[in-house]
């Protein structure tokens, strides 16, 4: 369940993490973090921007309807675990992070890489940044991650729709400031993970 929480966002090159206390000054600015070869490249990047904002938009809001609005009918993700999940089991882990998250959640995209690019069909490389609170081991905690992953963006008659994502990896996970294992379920009386 964690891998998928991670994947949820998706829907990015900043080292780091969050700091606690007030994380709009700790996103990174810059949402598009190496220069578009070439006009058409500019364009499509800004395009796939405001979807992000958006996204953000919808979770901060905690708006399960705008966020599904911006996916495509076939969105899935493909987790480091080999697990593909269909367009059903993502909207229900959705469902299950508003649920088991609270206010305020915050998530940052930041575009690092671009991958191909054709006039129906964008694949980008992201950074992912999100904070948001729940309850672990009995105390409401702050949790913060990170995360890098490639998404795969389709053009639709509505405009760009996320529908696939996959090559989740570098994955960051704090609890009230500490670093954890994202693998693992929270254990307060475990010492600061070191990575991997």
């Amino acid at each position: 369940m964690i891998a998928l929480v991670f994947a949820l966002f998706v829907a990015l090159a900043l080292p780091g993490r969050l700091e606690l206390g007030d994380t709009t000054k700790a996103f990174q600015e810059t949402r598009v973090a190496f220069a578009p070869r070439n006009a058409a490249e500019k364009k499509v990047l800004a395009e796939l921007e405001r979807q992000y904002d958006a996204l953000a938009r919808g979770f901060t809001a905690r708006d399960t309807a705008a966020i599904m609005g911006l996916r495509s009918s076939e969105f899935s993700a493909l987790f480091p675990d080999g697990r593909r999940d269909n367009p059903a089991g993502m909207a229900h882990v959705l469902g299950h992070f508003f649920v088991q998250n609270e206010p305020p959640i915050q998530v940052r995209y930041t575009i690092v890489g671009l991958d191909s690019l054709t006039a129906e069909r964008a694949v980008v490389t992201t950074f992912q940044q999100g904070s948001r609170y729940q309850l672990l081991a009995g105390q409401r905690r702050r949790v913060e991650h990170d995360v890098t992953q490639r998404e795969t963006w389709v053009r639709t008659p509505a405009g760009w729709r996320l529908q696939f994502v996959d090559h989740i990896r570098d994955r960051h996970r704090w609890v009230d400031g500490r670093p954890v294992d994202p693998d693992k379920p929270f254990d307060p009386e475990a010492p600061p993970f070191a990575g991997k």
